[in-house]
């Protein structure tokens, strides 16, 4: 048998809880949610039985790993997905007027993720912002609402997103408003297991190319 790579609590909890449902949890697809804040990125792949590990340097918001990406690497089997939101709040910044300063946002954490990316070499893997992000990341390969992707993934429908909702947000917890919904979540889940049931020389996504490269202008 073979052993599983020395894991975070929760996500043997995570394990226990797909054998109780009679899943295959030994084959279960794996997910590393970089910059996983209140973890809606990778809610749907939770409750689908998938092992995830959420990283984030918050404490409050309760991660797998707590540690800081630009020092952090992973050391496990090859994850399925590798999905990054790093922070978005100096992109949307600098792509209004009426605030923008001029200066070009850090882009540490996205290089830090672009890094983890190329050393795990996921078999699909996401970077998440905002529109205004184009400007230094380069076009997205798609957007769903407000969220905007890079990447390599299967194509992902139309999901809709109910974005109507008003939600009173403190300026103090910005992790809130960027929380990615569930329905965009469950639209990735979907489209990496439909591919996934086909011979894997058979995967074509479309719109990125397979290599993790960000084309910074």
């Amino acid at each position: 048998m073979t052993d599983l790579p020395v894991a975070p609590k929760r996500w043997r909890d995570v394990l226990d809880t797909a054998l109780e449902h009679g899943a295959h949890a030994w084959n279960a697809l794996l997910m590393l949610d970089l910059g996983s804040g209140l973890g809606g990125a990778s809610q749907a792949m939770r409750e689908r039985n998938w092992r995830v590990v959420m990283v984030d340097i918050d404490p409050r918001l309760s991660p797998d790993v707590i540690a800081d990406l630009r020092q952090w690497s992973w050391r496990g089997e090859r994850p399925d997905l590798v999905w990054c939101s790093p922070p978005c709040d100096e992109f949307a910044r600098e792509s209004m007027p009426w605030c923008a300063t001029g200066q070009t946002p850090n882009l540490a954490i996205v290089d830090a993720c672009r890094r983890i990316i190329a050393e795990c070499e996921p078999r699909y893997w996401i970077i998440e912002n905002v529109k205004g992000a184009q400007r230094w990341l380069g076009q997205a390969v798609t957007h769903v609402g407000p969220f905007y992707l890079w990447g390599h993934f299967p194509p992902l429908g139309q999901p809709r997103l109910n974005m109507r909702k008003k939600e009173n947000y403190s300026s103090n917890a910005p992790e809130k408003r960027a929380r990615i919904p569930l329905a965009l979540s469950l639209a990735v889940a979907w489209a990496i297991e439909e591919q996934l049931e086909l011979p894997l020389d058979h995967l074509e996504p479309t719109g990125a190319k397979s290599t993790p490269e960000i084309q910074l202008v």
